[in-house]
């Protein structure tokens, strides 16, 4: 990339180019992991884990004695009950600081907490309505579903950094991704992808420490240790992919608004430095 910071938008063109948004992700990614892995771990991991085992215990194998349908929907809310809040937190603190770094500043803690206070309650009905619109369309037709999905998929950026109202910012996010639907849906498709490799490369590289270490234990504490490692590899698969989805999704924003509204940076063009 060039050294070089380019702060007029005509120089790097008009249209939404997935490359650009995905070397948003990892650069910003690669700046900040020193501040977002740790809260990853605390905000997405942990919960994920605790889940797994709130889940083991409920009899969700069991279908918690109800039939496959109702079993999905308490699974459901079993999950969101117990991963929404820290994951709202961890969602409001990486998009508010990854904005700031894409404006070519530097992401604070008072600003970062300053968002949070103002936007972390916005955030959060806006990921559940997201959740159950996008569900309830791809459970009575998939495209709509679909639509959904993309068209609010810039939405919490929207509250956290304009300050919009929950359909306010379900609003703007479908007027702003409107004419770039398509593109916006491979770039998901990518992030999606990305995101499973990350994990699965997490998993594989987890297993190879805990065997290890089990294989120094005694063998009913080697047994309880391998009970656990695929929810701890889950958990750290979640934690591999919100370090990719996340700052992907105010990447995305960013271009956005700088296709709609001309909007340059200092971090357009070099944006690994």
């Amino acid at each position: 990339m060039s050294e070089g910071r380019v702060t007029d938008p005509s120089e790097i063109g008009n249209t939404f180019q997935i490359r650009r948004v995905v070397e948003y992700a990892f650069g910003l990614a690669m700046r900040n992991w020193g501040t977002w892995l740790p809260l990853s771990v605390a905000l997405v991991g942990l919960p994920q884990f605790l889940l797994s085992l709130l889940l083991q215990a409920l009899g969700v194998k069991s279908n918690f004695g109800l039939p496959p349908v109702s079993a999905f929907f308490v699974g459901a809310a079993v999950a969101a009950a117990v991963t929404a809040i820290p994951g709202c937190l961890f969602v409001t603190s990486v998009i508010s600081g990854a904005l700031a770094d894409l404006d070519g500043g530097s992401p604070s803690w008072k600003d970062v907490s300053a968002d949070l206070q103002r936007s972390s309650a916005r955030v959060l009905v806006i990921s559940l309505l997201k959740w159950v619109a996008t569900l309830a369309g791809l459970v009575l037709l998939v495209v709509p579903g679909v639509v959904m999905w993309l068209a609010w998929a810039v939405a919490v950026p929207v509250a956290i950094r304009e300050q919009s109202g929950v359909i306010g910012s379900l609003v703007r996010s479908a007027n702003l991704t409107r004419a770039h639907r398509f593109r916006v849906l491979g770039l998901l498709v990518i992030f999606l992808l990305l995101s499973l490799l990350a994990g699965f490369v997490a998993g594989v590289l987890l297993g190879f420490p805990i065997g290890l270490i089990g294989a120094f234990l005694p063998s009913a504490t080697r047994a309880s240790l391998m009970h656990y490692t695929p929810q701890i590899g889950a958990a750290v698969g979640e934690v591999a992919a919100s370090l990719i989805t996340v700052p992907g999704t105010a990447a995305m924003y960013f271009e956005l608004r700088r296709l709609g509204e001309g909007l340059g940076s200092s971090r357009t063009a070099d944006v690994f430095n």
